[in-house]
């Protein structure tokens, strides 16, 4: 009976229990070799998987101690996770350093300042502010006219039902345009339109150029203004939770204007701020045409040019992969600024 509680008590200090203890490095891009070290993983890569936050991780080797893997791209900011025989173990939290690249995405639009993403497609849609058009840019980079008849167009938007509403800065006015490129005039005597963004409701928020206010249009076309206290402003976006973010390009920051009304000042260092755009974590993105960049805010405040060298940058939106769009007057080109 001793001999048989004998070798239980063997059995039991001979078996691993499967823990992480530490990842080094702790932060970095994607294809960053990340050392995890823990117990009970055994050697077998076969019987193993590593997430970085729910994306899985090539392994480059494994022991009883320690897994190299590589952190996947655009896996994000999140858990590492170590699966053995399919029982899962929880480590610390990797940070991921999101880097970029830039590249020519289409050619040949005359001054495009403003730039719509028609998810359902791919498809951009630039308001040509040098020739008075807007253009149709697929996901190949190919550019076909789409409307004329605008004067001096600036920002462009598209609504849940994919029309596409342009403002006129030349004329004070606000033009709507259907998917079979029928032009109408949806709204005159805003002063001054520049900037355009329509939420989720289908309410519309239009840039008043240099009266320090912004139109506000609901679904139902009913028109209010509000008072931002700023100046030449052009971009505006949203972000998830209802707030409104303006370029102020005298005052070379960024504001912020809560549900409640509430104006303040949100970022500021930067250098003629022209258009604004926002992804799903609520970082901004913002075109500086003087400096040839772009930065990038996160909601901290914290500040970090992404991209350099760009040709006059005025226009910018995202995509729902996180890939920026980045109208280029001086060049007439649009890059492609990509997450990696």
């Amino acid at each position: 009976m001793a001999g048989i509680v004998f070798l239980a008590s063997c059995g039991k200090k001979s078996s691993s229990v499967e823990s992480i203890t530490g990842i080094n490095p702790t932060h970095g891009p994607g294809d960053t070799t990340v050392i995890i070290s823990g117990s009970g993983f055994g050697n077998v890569i076969a019987n193993a998987n590593v997430y970085f936050n729910g994306h899985i991780a090539t392994i480059a080797s494994i022991s009883n101690t320690k897994i190299a893997a590589k952190v996947p791209k655009l896996a994000g900011t999140g858990v590492v996770t170590v699966s053995i025989n399919n029982n899962s173990i929880a480590g610390p939290v990797f940070i991921y350093d999101t880097t970029y690249t830039t590249s020519t995405f289409a050619s040949g639009l005359l001054s495009p300042y403003g730039i719509a993403v028609d998810n359902s497609t791919g498809n951009l849609f630039v308001a040509a502010y040098g020739d008075n058009s807007v253009q149709k840019v697929t996901r190949d980079g190919i550019v076909s006219h789409f409307a004329s008849g605008f004067t001096l167009p600036g920002g462009i938007a598209i609504d849940n039902s994919r029309n596409l509403y342009v403002t006129n800065y030349g004329n004070n006015t606000i033009a709507k345009i259907t998917q079979q490129g029928i032009v109408s005039t949806y709204k005159d005597s805003i002063s001054h339109s520049a900037g355009i963004f329509i939420d989720v409701a289908g309410n519309m928020y239009v840039t008043n150029f240099g009266d320090t206010t912004i139109s506000i249009i609901s679904g139902g076309g009913t028109i209010r203004k509000i008072s931002t206290g700023i100046i030449y402003t052009t971009g505006i976006t949203m972000d998830a939770n209802g707030n409104v973010y303006l370029t102020n390009s005298a005052g070379n920051s960024v504001s912020k204007i809560t549900l409640s009304g509430n104006a303040s000042t949100f970022a500021t260092d930067l250098h003629t701020p022209s258009d604004i755009t926002c992804d799903n974590l609520g970082n901004l993105y913002v075109t500086d045409p003087q400096n040839n960049t772009i930065t990038k805010i996160k909601q901290t405040g914290d500040i970090t040019i992404i991209a350099r060298g760009l040709d006059e940058p005025n226009a910018i939106a995202i995509d729902q992969a996180g890939n920026l769009f980045v109208g280029c007057s001086s060049t007439n080109t649009i890059s492609k600024v990509s997450p990696q």
